[in-house]
């Protein structure tokens, strides 16, 4: 028996060794040191301790110890064998090896190598997609008439804020030439300033792109008020000089001493000019009588009845004053003389000096620490939004300054930024209001906004008319498409 057993033994490494001659080139060396070679050469058999064992101690069927997970496992490549090696059910310390075949080759990847064009062939191979390896052979790529190689866009119009431009390029290979239009431009607004004269700057809103010259692309804002440089006063400098009295105001008008040394004085003509000079005016308040003291004085009435009354004088005019009152009425009042903002019967209000309507005032007066817009001694009362006095725009409710008032107001179609009842002409940015956000520039609305824009922090939003739109997706500017989310640039 045991010579018998010898024999097979030598016959079975035999056949091991002719299976390792056919993976010698290609050994993997596992991590215990063992290679495909030797395990190849125990193909099926057991291992015990690293020493190759010709026949387990219990013969048994192979297939069941290899179920389950390896515990050795080397994957097969394109080009190389893999191996499982599993722990023997039957013998412990006794394990099984599975050799895995070479998975080969999968071309699917293409690689161009030469593109087709209009007038040329291409060329292309293939590229393992699970090693990288590229096929030998290359394939051919039939011409594209429609693939053409271009020039450089030239421009033959260019584009206004009136009409679209025209850009065209031509097929280096074939000579088509194509073709493409130009988007009108977006309006492209920046403040200008204009000094009119020494004390007024005109503002307007003008588009860079047409310099306003496109409806709607030139927009007057108002005025501002810039000092720049103090007048003199001298008497060759003076047109005319109207002095003020007790009820009347005066003036003085002039020319500015540097208007013909400067070059700050770029203005246009004016109606009113002296050998095209501007003319100024100053005017000085209204000097208010200078009454004397009350003198007591005696008269006989009707039925030679005698009674008192006071007078008094104004030491400028000589205007006199009466008033009958049992006593001497205190410095300065006079009991039946209206002074102030007054009320009418008829509901009106008017501006009362020493009883008489100062009808030429007109301007700003007070009444119970609140302010009123009064033109020609008149509370204007039915006065609403915005009104203009000496420079300054005033939101007004019912003839009243709305101080305290922060917000919008229309004025002419337009509407403007308010703060403390004043038109705030130093707003500019985006503003939130009503559940809105809107763009301003010199404290106006800019309705003429439509598409991307700038605000001063140098983000860019989308905008509808002035407003912030909630949109998202892409918005053409300037000849390129933007990425928009929620209104503003992504």
């Amino acid at each position: 028996m045991k010579k018998r057993n010898c024999v097979l033994a030598l016959l079975l490494a035999a056949t091991m060794a002719f299976s390792i001659n056919a993976f010698a080139e290609d050994a993997v060396e596992l991590d215990d040191g063992i290679t495909i070679e030797e395990t190849v050469a125990v193909e099926a058999s057991h291992t015990e301790g690293g020493t190759p064992m010709v026949e387990p101690s219990i013969q048994h069927d192979e297939s069941d110890c290899m179920t389950g997970d390896p515990v050795q496992q080397i994957p097969p490549t394109c080009t190389d064998y893999g191996i499982n090696r599993y722990e023997c059910k039957i013998d412990a310390g006794f394990f099984h090896e599975q050799i895995i075949e070479p998975l080969g080759h999968l071309f699917t990847i293409v690689k161009v190598d030469t593109e087709e064009t209009c007038k040329t062939k291409g060329s292309y191979h293939l590229v393992c997609e699970r090693c990288g390896a590229e096929e030998s052979v290359s394939y051919e790529i039939p011409v594209n008439p429609e693939k053409h190689v271009f020039d450089g866009w030239v421009v033959e119009k260019k584009a206004t804020c009136a009409e679209p431009g025209l850009r065209v390029r031509w097929c280096k290979l074939c000579g088509k030439k194509q073709q493409e239009e130009i988007p009108v431009l977006e309006p492209d607004f920046e403040i200008r300033r204009t000094r009119q004269d020494c004390f007024t700057v005109k503002v307007e809103q003008v588009c860079k792109n047409c310099n306003g010259e496109v409806d709607g692309h030139r927009v007057a804002l108002p005025d501002e008020k810039s000092e720049l440089h103090a007048h003199v006063l001298e008497a060759k400098y003076i047109i005319a000089q109207v002095d003020p009295t007790c009820t009347t105001k005066g003036y003085i008008d002039y020319v500015c001493s540097k208007e013909e040394e400067s070059a700050d004085h770029d203005r246009a003509e004016y109606s009113t000019s002296i050998n095209k000079k501007t003319v100024y005016r100053i005017e000085t308040p209204k000097l208010g009588h200078d009454w004397s003291d009350w003198i007591l004085r005696h008269d006989v009435g009707d039925g030679d009845n005698e009674f008192a009354y006071y007078v008094r004088t104004c030491k400028r005019c000589g205007k006199m004053q009466e008033n009958v009152t049992p006593e001497e009425p205190k410095s300065g009042e006079v009991s039946e003389k209206k002074n102030g903002l007054c009320q009418e019967d008829n509901g009106d209000w008017y501006l009362y000096e020493d009883g008489e309507v100062d009808s030429e005032f007109t301007g700003i007066a007070t009444k119970d620490g609140a302010e009123f817009f009064v033109a020609n001694g008149r509370m204007c009362s039915e006065a609403n939004g915005l009104a203009l006095y000496d420079g300054t725009w005033y939101f007004l409710a019912a003839g009243k300054i709305a101080r305290g008032y922060d917000g919008f107001a229309e004025y002419n179609g337009e509407w403007f930024m308010i703060k403390n009842g004043e038109l705030d002409v130093n707003a500019s940015g985006l503003y939130p209001y009503n559940g809105g956000t809107f763009a301003f520039g010199a404290g106006r609305l800019l309705t003429g906004i439509n598409g991307l824009w700038m605000n001063v922090d140098n983000e860019w939003y989308c905008l509808a008319h002035g407003k912030v739109i909630a949109y998202t997706g892409e918005v053409e500017y300037g000849g390129a498409k933007f990425n928009v989310v929620n209104g503003k640039l992504a």
